[in-house]
């Protein structure tokens, strides 16, 4: 199987009900009829869980599905997509920051190896009669943790930003934070063609990820 996209579930059991989710979701998947009396198989993982990578409450990821493996996640898109499922009920709470940082590295992970943009992310509800994964979880939450630039130390202990998957860098220097924005912006404009951000806009620029 090659993926064409990512698609993102919520277990809908809230985190104050169980805490630790993912044996419960591998045994239901394991136990379920998945219509006509047909039963999953266990994946090479080890798992029977019908995602490809289940976060937990903790932010723990687990990845219960080889890769090129087909699951039972989405209906007729099972054979062209990747499942992410997120511990809890974002309808009602909303996600960890220890799940979403964990997200934030899976997606990174996986837009390098299969070179996915970020409309290739979609959400189950796009495909089905479902809230799923909750009306709490928004593109725009998400992208927030789909950075396109980076900025990074290097052994030296300066600083640069670069892009992402990418060679292209810029030293900066965040002791004189007025030309660290403009060398920030310069970059911006060169690399992606933006031309209308102003130096505060910087501070809220969701695309930067410090790490």
């Amino acid at each position: 199987m090659k993926p064409n996209f990512i698609i993102l579930h919520h277990t809908a059991v809230s985190r104050t009900k169980n805490n630790n989710q993912f044996r419960a979701v591998n045994t239901y998947h394991k136990n379920k009829d998945w219509g006509g009396g047909a039963r999953c198989k266990k994946s090479k993982t080890g798992y029977y869980t019908q995602y490809h990578y289940f976060c937990d409450v903790n932010g723990l990821i687990t990845q219960t599905g080889e890769l090129n493996e087909v699951k039972w996640h989405a209906g007729n898109q099972n054979g062209k997509s990747i499942g992410i499922c997120i511990a809890g009920n974002f309808d009602e709470e909303k996600p960890k920051l220890e799940q979403l940082n964990s997200l934030k590295d899976l997606l990174r992970y996986l837009r390098e190896k299969f070179g996915f943009k970020r409309e290739d992310l979609k959400f189950h509800r796009e495909f089905a009669n479902k809230t799923c994964p909750g009306e709490n979880i928004t593109k725009e939450l998400i992208y927030k943790y789909m950075p396109l630039i980076e900025i990074k130390r290097d052994k030296k202990g300066g600083y640069y930003v670069c892009k992402k998957n990418a060679n292209s860098k810029q030293k900066i220097d965040f002791d004189n934070p007025v030309e660290a924005n403009k060398l920030i912006l310069t970059f911006l404009t060169r690399e992606f063609g933006v031309d209308t951000i102003s130096e505060k806009d910087l501070d809220k620029l969701e695309d930067v990820n410090y790490v």
